[in-house]
């Protein structure tokens, strides 16, 4: 019954209504999530700063995107989902044309303080509008797809924007993002409008925190983003030092990483259904763990750019198998709020990454930065460990009474 429904809600054409602008709208919100990583060894020239300055406008970015989205949220009832999703567009793409007219950097980080913002309500509610529209039986589907168009951007965006800094400037790869965001927001035009189903409260986050098994869950995601935004704010910099690549050589490792993470998140899926969603998490994780252990002391450009690459694709398993866990520790009926919430512990990750990265690079260099990395991810298996061992000390005395 369920695949005949889910079947019928495909060749209907309804299913990719819904997914298709949300993926839109994730992969243009990716475009600016990641277009400035490769960007900060140019703009460390451009406005005369060291790159561990520089790479300080990711921090700003997301605080902005931390704060955005539990704040926007009791908004969602009143507007719903769809038109915070293009309000959240519309604030990216008037933050893209300021950052456009400045001249220094501080003004530079305040519109990157706009981007985040918008994009933090706008990506966060593309995992909210799929469960609130579609099935249980498509959701673990719909979530896949999103994941291949975040990934999707470090293929096609982040290059074009990069290869567009490198041969004219960075203020055009700036205009470039704000033409992606318009057509996502064109996209969302097909998508009804309706009033959330979730009653979105700052005092509901506040017990949802609270519940059993959620902090340690969050502060998961936190590790997950502080430990990758470390090794890939800090990669073009490290690169263009020791092998003289350029940004436009950092795009197109990060393509490569895309398209290798773009290939194998539905693999990813398909494992954590297999064996289960914390154990291929637990071993995505480690992996990456030695991963950014070994970046910083390859010595050869292949080999460097290489397991770059293979960083993204481990992590799309690593993300693929932790959000579907995440949402399962949530009480019944708040797995959208708790995806919201999520929202704020990966920005907060991403500023405490970019910016601790920057001290770490400022005194140690890359090396300093990846063992740095290193350590905050072994930090999230270890949680991980934790909270499947509770899992299981809680499952005990229940078979125990049956």
């Amino acid at each position: 019954m369920r695949r005949n429904r889910s079947r019928a809600l495909i060749s209907g054409g309804a299913f990719w209504r819904i997914v298709g602008p949300a993926m839109a709208v994730m992969c243009a919100g990716a475009v600016d999530m990641q277009m400035v990583q490769p960007l900060i060894a140019l703009f460390a020239e451009v406005f005369d700063i060291d790159p561990g300055t520089a790479g300080h406008i990711v921090s700003v970015y997301a605080i902005g995107s931390a704060l955005a989205a539990p704040l926007a949220a009791p908004i969602v009832v009143r507007a719903g989902t769809v038109r915070m999703m293009q309000a959240g567009v519309l604030l990216v793409i008037f933050g893209e044309l300021a950052g456009v007219a400045t001249t220094t950097f501080g003004m530079l980080s305040a519109t990157r303080l706009i981007v985040g913002a918008g994009a933090g309500i706008a990506m966060t509610l593309c995992h909210v509008l799929v469960i609130e529209r579609l099935p249980k039986s498509l959701r673990g589907r719909a979530v896949g797809w999103l994941t291949s168009a975040f990934f999707l951007a470090a293929i096609v965006g982040v290059p074009t924007t990069s290869y567009l800094a490198d041969a004219f400037s960075w203020k055009l790869a700036f205009l470039a993002a704000a033409a992606v965001n318009a057509i996502a927001l064109v996209a969302l035009l097909v998508v009804p409008h309706t009033r959330s189903e979730f009653p979105f409260r700052l005092s509901e986050f506040r017990s949802l925190v609270r519940y059993p098994g959620m902090l340690p869950g969050l502060t998961v995601f936190a590790t997950y983003a502080a430990g990758y935004t470390m090794i890939l704010t800090f990669f073009a910099p490290h690169a263009a030092e020791r092998f003289r690549i350029t940004a436009t050589g950092v795009g197109l490792a990060t393509m490569f990483g895309g398209g290798l993470a773009f290939l194998a998140a539905p693999a990813g899926g398909w494992a954590a259904d297999r064996f289960g969603y914390l154990r291929v998490a637990r071993t995505a994780n480690s992996m990456l763990a030695v991963s950014f252990l070994a970046l910083p002391f390859l010595t050869t450009v292949s080999g460097t750019v290489t397991l770059y690459a293979l960083c993204a694709l481990i992590a799309s398993w690593r993300f693929t198998a932790t959000i579907p866990w995440l949402a399962a520790l949530a009480p019944p009926g708040h797995q959208a709020p708790a995806l919201l919430l999520n929202n704020t512990p990966i920005l907060i990750g991403m500023f405490l990454g970019s910016y601790l990265g920057g001290w770490f690079y400022s005194w140690g260099g890359y090396a300093l930065t990846g063992l740095a990395a290193g350590g905050v991810t072994v930090a999230g298996t270890l949680l991980l460990l934790r909270v499947e061992r509770a899992e299981r000390a809680a499952e005990v005395p229940a078979s125990g009474g049956v």
